[in-house]
């Protein structure tokens, strides 16, 4: 089980070095500071990750569960959308989040 408890600091170390730019509602239930409007922008090594005040679209808001899904490899934007998951996304935002992420799955190493 994983979660993302500081949306920004973990963007800003996340390890991807693929260029892009998009922005994404974000809904936490639990931590309010992760809520918002954000931007992410991934240029080779400089990376921008800013909250604005613009108000949440809900209709296109990802949970931050279904964003931790994803940015861990254990799941596809496409693949949620697919599913139902995540509604109301354009299909660039789907791409650029896909095109970023680590592509290998998450493993839980036991040494008993």
């Amino acid at each position: 089980m994983a979660r993302i408890v500081n949306l920004q600091d973990f963007l800003e170390k996340y390890p991807t070095s693929t260029p892009a730019k998009f922005t994404l509602d974000v809904i936490d239930d639990v931590l309010s500071e992760n809520n918002g409007h954000w931007t992410f922008e991934f240029d080779g090594k400089v990376r921008s990750v800013q909250k604005s005040n613009v108000p949440l679209d809900t209709h296109t808001a990802i949970t931050i569960q279904q964003l931790t899904k994803i940015l861990f490899g254990y799941r596809s934007a496409a693949s949620l959308v697919e599913h139902g998951k995540i509604a109301g996304w354009t299909s660039d935002n789907v791409k650029n989040l896909d095109a970023i992420t680590v592509p290998q799955k998450p493993i839980l190493a036991d040494y008993f």
